[in-house]
């Protein structure tokens, strides 16, 4: 409050759930102007109790009254939105997340360089993956699906990008498995969106996402995708790749084996994948319209 008096701003643009409840009453004590609130993904869809998830969705309902604007990034948040009558004081929009294809494609690293800088074999099929190690990314239950790929495929390898809190429990269901030459972890790197060329194929196998920009990063760079159908991923995929239910190996690993099995389609799907980024996601265009809302 005592910032925002100093500062005395025109608006303010808050974008977690925390900071919605807090930043919107501080913003409305310090009587800013305008208050917008971009929500990524609700908290109440993720795993927690039944008392908890109620306290966020009463937390979300009741701070509506000190917002001007909500935005979700995709209609299915808007979805859960009117569910559960969470509303600023104007209708609540979508606009979903872009991202700027001139700045990816000038940065992006080739197959060769890729792979080279990963010191990844040059001709080796690989599922990829960039992700925090959370529990959102339902990362040990994807190695179970890995597992069951191996058993089908064994030449194929699975490379993960990134790092985290679950990082001993993903490391302890690849020894179980016995995937030690088969799935890769590569640690946290800067940029990560320039090695998705190393991949012939992206894996999302998230049990909760809001829209991800890592999915979109791995359709502009041409690259089929497996999601799981949860928070944007169906949505934002359209017909350029496979669509699973979060949670199930066995159905994940089918559709790791079609697409290893079918690679002559990969390049159709991954093609679909960067029109449908061009044509729906332009940063430019997500820039104007947040740009709009906060006026």
């Amino acid at each position: 409050i005592r910032l925002l008096r100093k500062l005395r701003p025109d608006a303010i643009h808050l974008n977690s759930s925390k900071m919605g409840v807090i930043g919107s009453l501080a913003g409305w004590i310090a009587r800013v102007p305008r208050i917008v609130y971009c929500i990524g993904g609700w908290s109440f869809l993720e795993s927690l109790s039944k008392p908890k998830r109620q306290f966020y969705i009463l937390a979300e309902r009741l701070s509506g009254y000190w917002k001007d604007l909500i935005i979700c990034v995709h209609p299915g948040d808007l979805k859960e939105a009117n569910r559960y009558h969470i509303q600023g004081r104007e209708p609540t929009q979508v606009i979903p997340n872009g991202i700027d294809l001139g700045v990816l494609d000038t940065h992006r690293y080739s197959r060769l360089e890729a792979r080279t800088k990963l010191d990844l074999n040059q001709d080796v099929f690989i599922f990829g993956t960039i992700g925090n190690f959370y529990p959102a990314k339902d990362l040990p239950r994807y190695l179970e699906a890995c597992a069951l790929v191996v058993k089908q495929c064994p030449e194929v390898q699975f490379v993960l990008i990134g790092d985290g809190p679950e990082r001993s429990l993903i490391e302890a269901a690849r020894a179980r498995h016995q995937l030690e030459n088969h799935v890769l972890l590569l640690g946290s790197l800067e940029e990560a969106s320039r090695y998705l060329s190393a991949f012939h194929c992206f894996v999302f196998p998230s049990a909760k996402e809001g829209m991800a920009f890592a999915l979109l990063e791995a359709m502009a760079a041409s690259l089929p995708c497996i999601v799981t159908d949860v928070g944007a991923n169906k949505w934002v995929i359209g017909t350029s790749g496979w669509i699973v239910p979060p949670k199930d190996p066995r159905k994940l690993a089918d559709a790791m084996i079609d697409a290893y099995r079918n690679q002559s389609d990969l390049s159709k799907k991954g093609r679909a994948a960067r029109v449908e980024i061009e044509s729906r996601f332009p940063a430019h265009a997500t820039y104007a319209a947040h740009k709009k809302a906060l006026e």
